[in-house]
């Protein structure tokens, strides 16, 4: 269903998405998880990591850039292009494969890492199953989900129409000269508290967690409007260590299989 998205918008999505001057909530999402796995495994750099999903190859890049080799494995084949370019050198390898049908092997991986990816698919399970396959006994999972009750995510439901608008596409594309589209499907969102326990069902014990994306505005103002806001929005994360951490966007753990 997306796949035709993702390889139309692969370049824009690389560009604008990782920029801090665009898109702070992606960018932040990147740093939250190298920061997870360099607070975790900086004394095991040979572990083997997989990230699947891996868009554009930013996630991978940035562990690259930091010792860490793996497989990065997404579905479009433009973002592996783009991807693959990245880690060119680097001790990674990429993979054109469907996420929840990989060519790994059973029980072969240390670290999964599976970020804005599992809200695609139309039930938690699918995926659940093919990374139950391939990570090791005590192997651990970096997730993230978007949190149903996260402010910008409840008013999703109402933006997401304007989103998808022919004016609103062009004012975007026009003066604010964004190239990258807006997916017409509205993705899942979790209750926090079912996918713990979805965690918990699949034998993973939480390690960490972190709730991430405070913004001033809801999107698609936060992005429309970021060049204002961003330095609110960036103070706006120490949100994540007070009670209002559960109203963050999005949920990001790390777990290990037990």
């Amino acid at each position: 269903m997306f796949k035709k998205f993702f390889n139309d918008n692969a370049q824009s999505y690389s560009v604008e998405n990782y920029n801090i001057n665009i898109n702070k909530f992606m960018v932040t999402r990147l740093n939250t998880i190298k920061n997870l796995v360099l607070e975790y495994f900086s004394k095991n750099k040979n572990i083997k990591i997989i990230d699947l999903g891996c868009g554009s190859g930013e996630i991978a890049l940035t562990l690259a850039q930091n010792g860490y080799s793996g497989i990065a494995i997404d579905y479009s084949n433009e973002m592996i292009k783009i991807a693959e370019k990245k880690l060119s050198n680097y001790n990674w390898k990429t993979l054109v494969e469907n996420t929840e049908n990989t060519s790994l092997d059973n029980k072969s991986v240390d670290l999964i890492i599976a970020s804005g990816l599992i809200e695609y698919y139309p039930n938690d399970e699918i995926l659940f199953e093919e990374i139950n396959r391939v990570l090791k006994p005590n192997g651990f999972l970096i997730i993230n989900v978007t949190n149903k009750i996260g402010y910008t995510s409840i008013l999703n439901y109402f933006t997401h129409p304007l989103k998808k608008n022919f004016l609103y596409k062009f004012i975007r594309k026009k003066l604010f000269n964004f190239k990258y589209d807006t997916i017409n499907y509205l993705t899942r969102k979790h209750s926090i508290k079912k996918f713990k326990k979805i965690l918990k069902e699949n034998q993973f014990e939480i390690i960490s967690d972190r709730y991430i994306g405070f913004t001033l505005l809801p999107a698609p103002f936060s992005t429309i409007f970021n060049k204002f806001t961003k330095n609110i929005d960036k103070k706006l994360e120490i949100l994540s260590r007070t009670k209002f951490k559960i109203l963050g966007a999005s949920y990001i753990v790390l777990c290990k299989k037990n």
